[in-house]
């Protein structure tokens, strides 16, 4: 990806609206969430060419944003790996499956180890506390689900909470998948970004109450939380459209020189 792009994606990142939500609402878990780009990154050069260093990379880049005891976060980034792991095996896109399989284990294992000093602790903790048997759905929504009126009068307002769109980047990543016909990562993306949109809206659809048969899909409060990954997602396409959008340009400029 071109300079102009990457510098898209950070910038689209660092000041979307779900990292001002986290630094204004709840500013203990920005220790987790600002690690999130740099952990897909490392599960993006795994996959392209899986080896031991890119394995450990990822695992340290795990354990940076499990250190800050914000392990939501960090849930939602291992299920963003392994989606984007079973992404690439269902497209067969992966030129060594076993290897990028066994890489990305590696590093979530790893992870997992390094943190040991602050994760075990923090299970104990869970242990004895409401958590241990999982959250009832009224423990989930205690403060209130996220509805889809909420969404439409912060996209209308320009809010921040409750608002993983953003209208330039938006327009921009709408347009880079049309252009390019959603090749490359930018759909995978475009598509995890719509599912824990969904996802965001709690028991109002089925999908959240087949998430919450999954291990520690009743773990924590507040589905709208899923939005912090749908606005990450967002960047990420922005920057894939931006790519797109400036890839003919760049071309041109090329053969007149």
């Amino acid at each position: 990806m071109s300079k102009i792009a990457a510098l898209c994606i950070a910038a689209c990142f660092e000041l979307g609206n779900a990292t001002i939500d986290i630094s204004t609402w709840t500013p203990h878990v920005m220790g987790a969430y600002v690690w999130l780009p740099a952990v897909m990154l490392c599960c993006e050069r795994v996959l392209a060419r899986p080896t031991p260093a890119r394995a450990v990379r990822l695992a340290a880049s795990l354990t940076l944003a499990l250190l800050p005891g914000a392990p939501q976060v960090v849930l939602f980034a291992c299920q963003l790996i392994g989606l984007r792991l079973a992404w690439e095996l269902l497209l067969r896109r992966a030129e060594r499956p076993f290897a990028a399989i066994l890489a990305v284990g590696c590093g979530l294992v790893l992870s997992l180890m390094l943190a040991a000093v602050q994760v075990l602790p923090g299970i104990e903790v869970a242990r004895d506390s409401v958590r241990g048997a999982g959250l009832t759905e009224a423990d989930i929504l205690s403060s209130g689900a996220f509805r889809w009126e909420h969404f439409v009068s912060s996209l209308e307002k320009r809010l921040a909470v409750g608002n993983p769109v953003i209208v330039v980047p938006a327009g921009v990543a709408a347009a880079g998948l049309i252009v390019s016909r959603a090749q490359g990562p930018a759909l995978f993306y475009a598509a995890a970004g719509a599912l824990y949109f969904v996802l965001a809206f709690g028991p109002a659809t089925p999908l959240f109450t087949l998430y919450q048969q999954l291990p520690f899909g009743d773990l924590f409060r507040l589905p709208g939380r899923f939005l912090w990954v749908s606005s990450f997602c967002l960047a990420v396409v922005a920057g894939c459209g931006v790519e797109t959008l400036t890839a003919g340009f760049r071309h041109a400029v090329g053969r007149g020189c």
